[in-house]
């Protein structure tokens, strides 16, 4: 693991909160700026394991123009050979963690207040990882 490195870039476009108005809503200057900042950002190279298939990234997340140090817990649920791809490995990941939207910006003027919405927004990663 000590050679192990992760970037990840999530489009902001993807939000998806299961309600189309208010995810239209996150896309705009109020939130996420989506048309200034495209893409959120994790970069990590320092990883501990936990148990047994379980692990926490430590690195750096970029929302907007806010870059912040985090640590990103995950789960490898998998691994097995990639049905298409011969010789490749494919791993399956699910990671959950929250963070503060206020540190990174999110949520300005009237929005800003935490009354209507929390500071505290949970993310959620599912993704497969394909190896050589």
């Amino acid at each position: 693991m000590s050679q192990s490195r992760v970037d990840l870039s999530i489009d902001v476009s993807s939000v998806n909160t299961q309600e189309a108005k208010r995810d239209q809503h996150l896309q705009s200057a109020d939130f996420f700026d989506a048309a200034t900042f495209s893409q959120i950002k994790f970069s990590a190279s320092r990883f501990e394991k936990t148990s047994e298939g379980n692990f926490v990234a430590y690195g750096q997340l970029t929302i907007k123009d806010v870059t912040k140090d985090i640590a990103l817990p995950f789960q490898v649920l998998g691994t097995t050979d990639h049905p298409m791809m011969k010789g490749a490995k494919v791993m399956g990941i699910s990671a959950q963690t929250t963070i503060n939207r206020s540190d990174f910006g999110v949520g300005t003027g009237s929005w800003a207040a935490t009354m209507v919405v929390g500071d505290v927004v949970t993310i959620n990663i599912n993704l497969e990882a394909v190896t050589q």
